[in-house]
């Protein structure tokens, strides 16, 4: 299912979230799950941010939460940069990971609502 919620920057682009779904044989229709179905339950779109900007607007926010903070979400990471909610999944995941591996801290997710960085 495609629900598509607004338009987004000054080329007017479309944002919104892809909801998939898996007919499961024993329970009927269930949430997808990447690791079966090949694609996350929820993906958002509409947010386009090239790597190393994304990195380089996230890592020092990232840096400074540690401090504080034994982990960080990727739902706090929103509520900072509002306009990364319709940043695509593999991309926020992916940002994630990169950041980490520099920070010697790890990333982890099976959705993009407990995609988190400890």
């Amino acid at each position: 299912m495609v629900e598509v919620t607004g338009r987004a920057g000054s080329e007017n682009r479309i944002t919104g979230t892809v909801t998939s779904w898996s007919n499961n044989r024993c329970k009927g229709w269930v949430a997808s799950e990447e690791s079966t179905s090949g694609i996350h339950h929820i993906i958002p779109f509409g947010s386009y941010v090239m790597p190393n900007e994304l990195d380089a607007r996230l890592e020092p926010f990232i840096k400074q939460w540690l401090t504080t903070h034994d982990h960080i979400l990727w739902r706090q990471i929103v509520e900072e940069f509002p306009d990364l909610q319709h940043l695509p999944l593999n991309s926020a995941i992916a940002a994630f990971k990169r950041i980490a591996d520099r920070l010697y801290r790890k990333s982890m997710y099976q959705t993009l609502k407990d995609l988190i960085l400890y």
